[in-house]
């Protein structure tokens, strides 16, 4: 769950309301491997659990523009 936490910063690019929405994307995907067959469509189970993880790819290949000041130090005042 920690890559895709890593995953939702990176596909909602650094933004607040893009990574909660990212958040929200994979979390419904999350929640269709328990209502897909709780609905009675048939579904293979390693799809579902690989459905938020296939979307976390997919979001991010190619959208890997980084802020600037990542990996520079914080400095008060300046």
């Amino acid at each position: 769950m920690g890559y895709l936490a890593l995953a939702a910063v990176i596909f909602g690019g650094w933004n607040v309301g893009r990574t909660i929405a990212a958040c929200l994307l994979f979390d419904a995907a999350t929640a269709l491997q328990f209502q897909l067959p709780a609905m009675g469509i048939n579904v293979p189970t390693a799809f579902l659990l690989m459905l938020p993880y296939l979307l976390a790819v997919a979001g991010v290949v190619g959208r890997l523009d980084p802020p600037t000041a990542l990996t520079l130090p914080f400095q008060r005042g300046k």
